[in-house]
């Protein structure tokens, strides 16, 4: 594969084994989607290890003993893509939440060995943002303070989130789990309710807030239609005006006929 870095699904190649300043060129593929997954875990982790090395040459982190990539090979051949895809971004979950707190407290990197007080896994670049003893993080006034400390975020993200969105089939295990939890949270919305004196305040503050604004608004006067580009489905074009479905629920307040189609429509030999 070479000497490679991906940015979400586009690949920047470069053109010779140095890994330098100005020596990549563009390169549109698209090898994170579909395939055999257990053929290409070997592959996802040639190109996981790429990036890292490729992030490491973007800063001035010291890895020299490449403790990370061992990290990266073992915990792929233990628990499979799931590192790629699930771990590593709940790892640069907790890493963004102790950028927002200023502090890397013991709730975070569960899971992960520490050095100190910061994660034993990319402490070269860690280590550079956050005192490995306290887990504070520096700010200007500290001697440690990187001025690459923006250059250091952005390549602890490039390594921990590449693949967290690529279309790769899910276990069934985790499907019906997924699926559980949604259940679960439909239900315990439906047994929640507002105090009274929750509700009375929401209206109070609503209707200083909206009330001149919607008071001119004529829903019977309302003419939905498409906006520019593609729809959510993906559908472009005329074929926007295509209507495959009209759900009941939308008939007592946008009749079909008068917005799907204009009233004319109704007595033509299409209908």
């Amino acid at each position: 594969m070479g000497d490679c870095r991906v940015n979400t699904l586009i690949i920047f190649c470069g053109t010779s084994t140095e890994l330098v300043p100005g020596n990549v060129t563009w390169l549109e593929v698209y090898p994170l989607k579909g395939g055999d997954l257990k053929s290409n875990v070997s592959d996802y982790l040639e190109v996981a290890q790429s990036i890292y090395i490729d992030s490491c040459a973007k800063c001035i982190a010291d890895v020299s003993d490449l403790r990370d990539l061992d990290t990266l090979r073992s915990q792929v051949k233990q628990e499979g893509m799931s590192f790629l895809t699930l771990t590593l971004p709940r790892f640069c979950g907790d890493f963004e939440s102790a950028l927002e707190r200023g502090q890397i407290d013991p709730t975070l990197f569960q899971g992960f060995r520490k050095n100190g007080s910061i994660p034993a896994f990319l402490q070269g670049m860690i280590g550079l943002l956050f005192n490995r003893e306290t887990g504070r993080i520096y700010d200007e006034k500290d001697k440690c303070f990187s001025s690459e400390a923006s250059v250091l975020v952005g390549s602890i993200r490039q390594i921990c989130l590449t693949f967290k969105k690529i279309e790769l089939p899910c276990s069934p295990v985790r499907v019906n789990k997924s699926l559980e939890n949604f259940i679960a949270i439909e239900q315990a919305n439906q047994l929640f309710s507002v105090p009274t004196e929750a509700a009375d305040e929401f209206r109070s503050v609503a209707f200083v807030l909206w009330s001149r604004m919607l008071r001119a608004i004529r829903p019977d006067m309302l003419v939905p239609r498409h906006g520019p580009g593609a729809t959510a489905e993906r559908i472009s074009g005329n074929q926007k005006y295509v209507w495959r479905y009209w759900y009941e629920r939308l008939e007592p307040y946008f009749p079909f006929f008068d917005n799907a189609y204009n009233l004319g429509a109704f007595d033509s030999r299409e209908f």
